[in-house]
């Protein structure tokens, strides 16, 4: 199974114990959903913004025996059985001592 990284970030899988047992390195450029933000509002002078989303970008078309790691919003973009998103939950993430983001698993929505 070829395996894609298709986020800006590295994507490490570990064992049981905790130990990494894969590092998935990002394959440039990231996949993206495009945006437009535009003012509607403003409170106490700060701006208040609304973001619309559009298309994928950067998504590659499906292939045999490959999957692609994406972000959350590319995958509800994108819902195809070649696309995972990190589970980046509480219960499924090792975080370093800075609390930064090391390891988690991948999920897909049914």
């Amino acid at each position: 199974m070829n395996i894609i990284n298709l986020t800006p970030h590295a994507f490490t899988l570990c064992n049981a114990a905790g130990e990494i047992t894969r590092v998935i390195e990002p394959t440039k450029p990231a996949a993206r959903v495009s945006s437009t933000v535009r003012v509607v509002g403003e409170v106490d002078g700060i701006p208040v913004t609304e973001t619309t989303f559009g298309a994928v970008e950067g998504l590659p078309a499906p292939q045999e025996g490959t999957v692609y790691i994406v972000s959350l919003l590319v995958q509800q973009a994108a819902p195809r059985p070649d696309v995972y998103r990190p589970d980046t939950g509480p219960q499924s993430v090792v975080r370093d001592g800075a609390g930064r983001l090391v390891l988690g698993d991948i999920e897909v929505d049914t």
